[in-house]
């Protein structure tokens, strides 16, 4: 009788914790490369070059990939902590998909490397998460990556959603947006909950990081305080700050409005941003 009984609490606790399992939903976890997973080390001849996937320290390094007419996303991955990108040489990836499309963790794109990246989807970086913060750092080396409408983007579904934390640190960045019907622009990178600049600068003139006034998301702006879908450059170094750096074409005594790398400017001094300019020949500092 005891026998029965307890082979009965035994059975309803399995059939308790089976319920409990279907219900909780399990979180997913994959690393594909050029449409086909990996779940173990390898090494990928590529394009003259090669890729190799290190599982255990979740590390991708690209070494001289020279990559045409790839029909996927090139990289993605789910449920990573930290996916790590190594560019070594000279890489350059074509692909219908996204270069780089991602949720569940962080990344980091580094190397003494460069990769050239264009991407037929909108987005040629993408990170689609929604549950919580997430960061993408592109860290010393030099990257060109435009899609058909933005470079990197992150995720945003309304007011204050955004998720996608960028950080370049001694980078080369060259990023693209696009423009279209109706007056309609995009800016090469956009979408962001946050931003962090270390060790390089904006160096396209008039062009800044911030908010437009209908907007919670920060992106490239432009002088007039709007979305600026024209190519963008991140270069290593602080910004120059003196009045050599005015071209030949903008003498001291010139009257008018210059950015310090010799750029005029339209409009009033009180509509452009914060930043330094050359105003009637004078260092200004706003």
């Amino acid at each position: 009788m005891r026998t029965n009984k307890l082979r009965q609490t035994i059975l309803s606790f399995a059939i308790a914790l089976m319920g409990i399992m279907a219900a909780t939903p399990v979180k997913a976890q994959y690393f594909r490369f050029c449409g086909n997973r990996y779940t173990a080390d390898a090494t990928i001849p590529l394009g003259g070059g090669t890729a190799t996937w290190n599982q255990a320290t979740t590390t991708l390094t690209l070494k001289n990939v020279q990559a045409e007419n790839v029909s996927d996303n090139f990289i993605s991955c789910e449920g990573i902590a930290h996916l790590k990108i190594v560019l070594e040489g000279s890489n350059s990836v074509k692909s219908n998909g996204s270069f780089l499309y991602w949720r569940g963790g962080n990344v980091e794109i580094s190397g003494k490397g460069s990769l050239t990246a264009r991407s037929e989807n909108n987005v040629a970086i993408y990170m689609n998460d929604y549950a919580a913060p997430r960061t993408l750092t592109i860290k010393d080396c030099k990257l060109d990556v435009q899609g058909k409408r933005r470079s990197i983007a992150g995720y945003k579904n309304g007011d204050n959603t955004e998720t996608l934390n960028l950080v370049v640190d001694n980078a080369t960045l060259k990023v693209k947006g696009a423009t279209g019907g109706w007056g309609w622009k995009e800016s090469g990178i956009t979408y962001l909950k946050s931003y962090e600049l270390k060790n390089c600068h904006i160096s396209t003139a008039g062009v800044r990081f911030g908010k437009r006034s209908n907007s919670t998301c920060y992106e490239l702006l432009g002088t007039d305080n709007y979305t600026y879908p024209s190519e963008v450059e991140i270069v290593p170094g602080n910004a120059p700050t003196g009045i050599s750096s005015v071209t030949a074409d903008t003498p001291q005594g010139k009257r008018g409005i210059y950015t310090l790398d010799g750029m005029r400017l339209n409009g009033a001094l009180d509509n452009l941003p914060a930043g330094i300019y050359i105003v009637d020949g004078r260092k200004v500092v706003k």
